[in-house]
């Protein structure tokens, strides 16, 4: 009994020490793991035999990689099979019609799957199409097709209501009030803007609001416009919160008043909409008039602001670390944020072009760059003539061009008005071309009077010869 008791312990102990069997990883975890590493070729045969529940995410990766290899038969043909899902037609769309999930930005797919999405009766991809031939995204604006699609979607009842009755008098209206198809007419614009409203149209009240604002008749007039923008805000429209904030922020028929546009603007923050990240952005670094600069909230907004997709948020993140404000200052972080801030665009200024050529002519050895520098502050100085001041020291010292003083003495005029160095500059550039123009005629001088005195000696030895010549004939 002893020796079968021992023998189970020792089978129990070899047991718990014996090595466990390694799960075997299946054909998608190793597509993955090979796409990870950047080894397409081993990833795609991988992915190519993934069947099951991962199928359609191998597809999805199949896709990527037919892109990246721009292999346009295999592209075709497996957009075709992830079409056949429709819960992944509307995504497939989307992504490439933002660009997005390492998908290329290519508009004319995005529009070929939405339609394939529409057949299918998915109402997103009707919605989709209908926003892009309402604002003339890849294809001709077309407010007839935008109301075909906005019908076909069944869109206020996905909407719970917010949007109207299929959208049709909010987009008769929009025909009227931009003049597509009809005679530009406010009047009847609103009308049927109003009649949207009655179904409770959100985009309505926007517009509505604008156009009232806008107009200015009255102080009742633009208090209503404010009123149907606050509407449309509560139905959810992001652009009535920003049109809100942008009302007082530049003083759109009613006083400046940034604390309110921060209010609109922060509401805007909370709702994760990105351009609301910007503006309030615009306000604290440039406009707040406060003793002191809460570096560590901007860094936050900003941040998060970027990461949205705001290029205003992505500008004032390159700032702070070119600069070092309330961060370690990195020149390579701020280069990687301007740059990201012109990729994402809606830029409120165009100070990034600015702050980046300053980034490369006056940053370190790693990172200077003249002939960056100047094709950045040349689109910068079209908008900020201060900005002319480094492309005239640019060309009066042939910083990675050639030396042009007439440009530089360009630029610094240009400069002259809102920098006193530009003029001083100009002035001195201007004693140089003096100066250069008083020595080339020394020099010309000084070369004539060489050729004058070598033709006289050549003269002198002639004549010295025929002399010589008239007195050996004589004798």
């Amino acid at each position: 009994m002893k020796k079968i008791i021992l023998l189970l312990i020792l089978l129990l102990i070899v047991s718990c020490n014996a090595k466990k069997e390694e799960v075997p990883l299946s054909s998608y975890d190793k597509g993955v793991e090979f796409f990870t590493k950047g080894d397409l070729i081993n990833a795609e045969k991988n992915f190519l035999e993934v069947k099951g529940s991962q199928e359609k995410n191998a597809l999805n990766y199949l896709l990527i990689i037919y892109e990246k290899n721009k292999d346009e038969k295999n592209i075709v043909k497996t957009i075709s099979e992830i079409e056949k899902s429709k819960e992944m037609i509307f995504k497939l769309g989307y992504s490439y019609l933002y660009g997005i999930n390492n998908l290329p930005k290519d508009e004319k797919k995005a529009n070929m799957i939405f339609l394939n999405g529409v057949e299918q009766n998915d109402y997103m991809s009707a919605i989709a199409l209908g926003n892009m031939y309402e604002h003339g995204v890849g294809v001709e604006k077309n407010l007839d097709k935008a109301k075909d699609f906005y019908e076909k979607s069944n869109l206020n009842k996905y909407f719970n209501g917010t949007l109207g009755k299929n959208y049709v008098n909010f987009i008769e209206g929009l025909k009227y009030e931009v003049g597509y198809g009809v005679m530009k007419d406010i009047d009847k614009a609103k009308d049927f803007y109003k009649l949207a409203i009655d179904e409770n149209s959100r985009d309505a009240y926007t517009r509505l609001g604008n156009i009232q604002i806008i107009e200015n008749k009255t102080e009742r007039h633009v208090k209503n416009g404010i009123e149907y923008l606050e509407r449309a805000w509560t139905l959810g429209d992001k652009n009535a919160i920003l049109s809100l904030g942008n009302i007082y922020l530049n003083g759109i028929t009613v006083p400046k008043d940034l604390e309110k546009a921060k209010f609109y603007y922060s509401a805007g923050i909370r709702s994760k909409i990105p351009e609301a990240f910007g503006y309030m952005l615009h306000i604290m670094v440039y406009m707040d008039t406060g003793l002191t600069v809460n570096y560590e909230e901007i860094n936050k907004i900003a941040e998060e602001g970027s990461e949205l997709g705001d290029g205003n948020s992505s500008k004032i993140m390159g700032y702070l670390y070119q600069n070092g404000y309330g961060i370690e200052k990195s020149e390579g972080k701020a280069e990687k944020y301007y740059l990201k801030a012109i990729e994402q665009g809606k830029l409120i200024d165009n100070l990034v072009y600015w702050y980046l050529g300053n980034l490369y002519f006056y940053g370190t050895k790693r990172i200077q760059n003249n002939e960056k520098a100047l094709e950045n502050y040349l689109v910068a100085s079209e908008y900020y003539p201060a900005s002319a001041y480094e492309i005239g020291i640019i060309y009066e010292n042939g910083y990675g061009v050639d030396v042009d003083l007439e440009k530089a003495k360009e630029y610094y005029k240009k400069a002259s008005s809102v920098d006193p160095r530009a003029e001083t500059r100009y002035h001195e550039v201007e004693k140089i071309q003096e100066k250069e123009k008083l020595e080339a005629e020394k020099l010309e001088k000084e070369k004539l009077e060489a050729e004058n005195t070598s033709k006289s000696s050549i003269n002198l030895k002639k004549k010295t010869k025929t002399t010589n010549k008239k007195i050996k004939n004589r004798k």
